[in-house]
């Protein structure tokens, strides 16, 4: 196969994106627009700070966490935009990384990081003082399991997709192994697992992105209805809050109650499209009228201020 340059490739992303946009806008009752928008930038391309940041995450004191992951470390950023530290570069040592690809720092004192290319999970306080690492289990051989998506809850507890073996697994606050959650034990819907988010008490929920909807299960790892069935257009990531489910798909960013499930489209694609967004990487909020948008292709931190129409 030849190859493709970057600049048609996002040229050919966009026209898929924009096309999955009008046809949601068109088909589905659930696309009318609940909220304007103002939109303000805090990383431009220009800085050149961000080379392919793959995850966004927003710690309970509003300070912003990104997994610079072509650079081999992690940002930390006030609520402006002012960067406020770092941790990182190409290594194995404590506080080095190889492609780290999630972080997670939106309960308690920590910040956890997926760190793929040295398969490992990091701990460090949100100063970057190292906590601890955390090893996954081999799903087959010796070499250990390979970390993808990361989500945590408020009482301390940590979920992992492992993405050799495509196993969900639960760790509690002190890094034990609890549950472990695989395609192997008649759960097959976790074979197509992709961005994950969890709540103590609604549970966890990911990206099922071939049967177009989220999977939910509680924290003990049963499963419960799936969510979004028939609302969802190429689904791509996932937050919970206290009383809301998020997600990105095709047409924008959607939000749904958690007591009501009917998804409603907050954030159009288009509008995104307009300022230069050209593939939102990761997406968290902060109370139901804030966003924050990553666009790790073009470099760029967006934050979105929703007002109610």
């Amino acid at each position: 196969m030849g190859f493709i340059s970057a600049e048609v490739k996002g040229l050919l992303g966009l026209s898929f994106w924009r096309a999955c946009a009008l046809a949601v806008a068109v088909t589905s009752v659930s696309a009318s627009v609940l909220a304007q928008e103002t939109f303000s930038i805090l990383v431009a391309k220009e800085s050149e700070l961000l080379r392919d940041a793959r995850a966004l995450s927003v710690a309970p004191d509003g300070s912003l966490y990104i997994a610079d992951t072509g650079h081999h470390r992690i940002l930390q950023f006030g609520p402006d935009g002012a960067l406020l530290g770092e941790i990182g570069g190409l290594g194995r040592e404590h506080g080095q990384f190889q492609w780290p690809i999630d972080v997670a720092s939106e309960h308690g004192t920590s910040i956890w990081v997926s760190d793929f290319g040295n398969r490992r999970i990091e701990r460090f306080t949100r100063r970057f003082t190292y906590q601890g690492t955390i090893e996954l289990p081999s799903s087959s051989g010796d070499v250990a399991g390979q970390p993808g998506m990361l989500a945590t809850t408020a009482a301390g507890d940590l979920f992992v997709i492992e993405q050799d073996g495509q196993r969900l697994l639960k760790f509690n606050p002190l890094g034990i192994l609890q549950a472990e959650f695989t395609s192997h034990k008649g759960t097959g819907w976790v074979s197509a697992a992709k961005s994950l988010a969890a709540q103590s008490d609604f549970g966890v929920v990911w990206v099922d992105e071939e049967a177009n909807l989220i999977r939910h299960m509680d924290v003990f790892a049963n499963p419960l209805s799936d969510l979004g069935r028939g609302q969802l257009h190429s689904p791509q990531l996932v937050a919970l809050g206290e009383k809301a489910l998020w997600v990105c798909d095709s047409a924008g960013i959607k939000r749904a109650e958690i007591e009501q499930g009917e998804f409603q489209l907050v954030l159009e694609m288009r509008a995104m499209h307009k300022r230069g967004i050209q593939q939102v990487s990761d997406f968290t909020h902060r109370g139901d009228s804030l966003l924050y948008l990553l666009d790790g292709h073009e470099g760029q931190l967006w934050r979105v201020a929703l007002r109610p129409k």
